[in-house]
């Protein structure tokens, strides 16, 4: 393969960690979005149910795309999660004060969900971060 760079350094396990989660993440994301359009019809949504699937769908697929980048070990995959999981912070904050009495889950499990969410993306921002994992991407 003349002209092609092949990174032969074997991935870190949380960068294989990292990948396999955005694409858990968007492929779950994608698949729900789908089915409650299937199931519930745009026609029926509401306005802030239609507005939260588009977001949720744009994430999923942006999940995806990042999560190829980075198991390709590309510098552009490791910057559009970075950035991705920048937005999913705040994103997560607002929604800790939002409850939305439609889905069946409480609010203490949806608070926690998305601490959790919060913890991970600090964890992944802080790992791609490093000088070292920076070196890695091509």
């Amino acid at each position: 393969m003349e002209g092609k760079s092949v990174n032969t350094k074997p991935k870190p396990p949380e960068l294989i960690f990292i990948s396999i989660l955005g694409l858990f993440s968007g492929g779950t994301g994608i698949i729900i979005t789908a089915l409650a359009n299937l199931v519930m019809g745009s026609q029926q949504m509401l306005v802030d149910q239609r507005t939260g699937a588009c977001i949720l769908m744009l994430v999923s697929l942006t999940l995806v795309l990042s999560a190829r980048g980075l198991w390709l070990m590309k510098r552009w995959g490791k910057n559009l999660t970075i950035g991705l999981y920048l937005f999913m912070i705040p994103y997560s904050l607002i929604s800790i004060h939002i409850h939305h009495p439609s889905t069946a889950l409480s609010l203490a499990f949806e608070q926690a969900l998305n601490l959790v969410g919060i913890v991970i993306s600090l964890f992944v921002i802080q790992y791609l971060w490093k000088p070292q994992v920076s070196q890695l991407f091509h």
